[in-house]
């Protein structure tokens, strides 16, 4: 076994197995896979102070999934949660809860944030760096960081000078008292419409931002009835058969999302008699009506959103921000309005993959370099140049069910993790295949609505959808199965044996909730 290598500034790095980035769905079901085939040398680093990733983030109010509850359980912790929408502190519960029974706690390092990951060809090893100056030394690195978990903030002339409170949905700041002021919300996609309704409740006048509307539909949630979940907890064919059923009406959504299909059209027509039954106001209606197809954002469920527009002290604004001064928000017609507050439900940036710490492969290369604005990449988990690096959540993987889609990769990454260790090699995927996949999705993406409108978060700079997987979910599934880590890659050379040694400093961090300023 080789002397453990040390690490720039003469620190020896921590050695293990495998670094998971990320303590969400993604890597807990990723930890879950490993430790299930018998690896159990591996640490989940989370930089957040404690796991659920976008759950523990994301704490505004109203926050609650868009799906049904039935498709938001890991297969290995199934869960009935008490709502047809589970809202984000039980979800947080749930995640807890799945930690502790699954024996993951002792694996995951909150408070860690990882700024680098950097493959070593002479050792044939990564090398992971944090904010702090820790380390880890590991033959195999799974970054599961997700799509939603770097906030886009606005690069607004004078946001800076604002003397206000103002924060992102994502970092929400709950000491903030808004009884009484005046507050402007910026945004209008699926989180604003989930904060604007608790928002006007609590605040004294509410000013809605908005660059483009979306079309809306009802989502129809309620709580469960004592009875009912009594009856789904105590049947497990009853709370499987409505997981399936759920699974099935999702995939079928999909044909609403293709250019021309009478699936398509007929959602148009329904989210188009939603507006007219819900919001009475023609002058409002037409500033909430979308100028293209549906689909061409990604749609907002909720039947609170429109009502919140109707109230007194609620202004929508059909205009996007161009500027902020101490105390105002000027939109695009120069019109400023005078705010107290301001909050920014701006969205993330889930086309600029793993941007938030650096990834190096063989020879130095740059993981953000080769991808650029068109990502390419094996089933959206591997990248050629970038051995034994992988990704959960990765391109093209968006679309559906985001747990079953998190799990099938979780599967693949452990499988393959397990082969390179039994084969003793370092694999990287082989360019040919990555290739012909990439060709197949560009053109298949081609065919659907998020590809023709621009200015959605599908799309990269270039225009190119990076996001969506535009096929079944079954089919993704099936290609899981298929294309196996020991086809589809090829090996860079023999795998080299990293030594243990001690952790520095306390194995679990403080678990405080604390704010994250990125």
């Amino acid at each position: 076994m080789l002397d453990q290598p040390r690490a720039e500034g003469g620190t020896t790095p921590t050695g293990t197995d495998v670094v998971v980035i990320g303590a969400g769905f993604g890597g807990l079901a990723t930890a879950y896979n490993l430790r299930r085939r018998g690896v159990t040398r591996f640490v989940v680093l989370e930089r957040s102070h404690g796991a659920g990733g976008t759950w523990w983030d994301n704490r505004y109010p109203g926050a609650e999934v868009d799906v049904t509850s039935e498709l938001y359980s890991l297969s290995f912790a199934p869960h009935v949660f008490g709502r047809t929408h589970a809202r984000q502190a039980e979800i947080q519960a749930y995640i807890e809860k799945a930690v502790d029974d699954h024996g993951l706690r002792g694996h995951l390092r909150f408070g860690t944030r990882v700024t680098s990951v950097r493959w070593e060809d002479a050792t044939r090893t990564y090398l992971v760096t944090a904010e702090d100056g820790r380390q880890w030394r590991a033959g195999h690195v799974v970054a599961c960081v997700g799509q939603l978990n770097n906030p886009r903030r606005p690069d607004w002339p004078g946001l800076a000078d604002f003397t206000g409170p103002c924060f992102h949905t994502s970092r929400w700041d709950h000491s903030v008292d808004l009884t009484g002021k005046r507050v402007a919300l910026v945004g209008t996609g699926s989180t604003s419409a989930q904060v604007l309704p608790p928002l006007a409740e609590a605040a004294g006048h509410t000013y809605l931002f908005q660059r483009q509307p979306g079309w809306v539909l009802p989502k129809d949630d309620r709580d469960y009835p004592p009875e009912e979940v009594a009856r789904l907890t105590g049947s497990r064919w009853e709370a499987r058969r409505r997981r399936i059923a759920a699974f099935i009406q999702l995939e079928k959504m999909r044909s609403a999302a293709r250019v021309g299909t009478k699936a398509n059209r007929r959602m148009q027509a329904k989210a188009e008699e939603y507006l007219r039954t819900a919001v009475a106001d023609p002058e409002l209606r037409a500033m909430l009506t979308p100028d293209y197809p549906f689909y061409g954002k990604r749609p907002v469920l909720t039947q609170y959103y429109y009502p919140a527009l109707a109230r007194e002290d609620v202004t929508l604004v059909p205009r996007s921000v161009e500027r902020v001064t101490s105390r105002s928000v000027i939109d695009s017609a120069g019109v400023a309005t005078e705010v107290d507050v301001l909050i920014l439900a701006t969205g993330f940036q889930p086309s600029r993959f793993l941007a938030t710490f650096e990834v190096l492969g063989r020879g130095g290369i740059r993981l953000r370099d080769v991808w650029g604005d068109e990502p390419r990449s094996m089933l959206g988990m591997m990248a050629v140049g970038f051995p034994e690096f992988y990704v959960t959540y990765g391109p093209n993987t968006n679309g559906g069910v985001v747990t079953f889609m998190l799990e099938r990769q979780a599967e693949w990454i452990a499988d393959a993790i397990v082969g390179a260790r039994r084969a003793g090699v370092a694999r990287e995927p082989k360019s040919a295949p990555v290739a012909l996949m990439d060709r197949i999705l560009l053109r298949r993406n081609g065919t659907f609505v998020w590809s023709r409108t621009g200015n959605n978060y599908y799309t990269s700079g270039s225009g190119r959808v990076v996001t969506q997987w535009p096929y079944s979910q079954k089919l993704y599934w099936l290609l899981t199965r298929a294309l196996r880590p020991g086809l589809m890659c090829r090996s860079v050379g023999p795998a080299r044996p990293i030594p243990d040694s001690a952790e520095p400093g306390d194995a679990v961090a403080d678990r405080r909730r604390e704010p994250i300023h990125d």
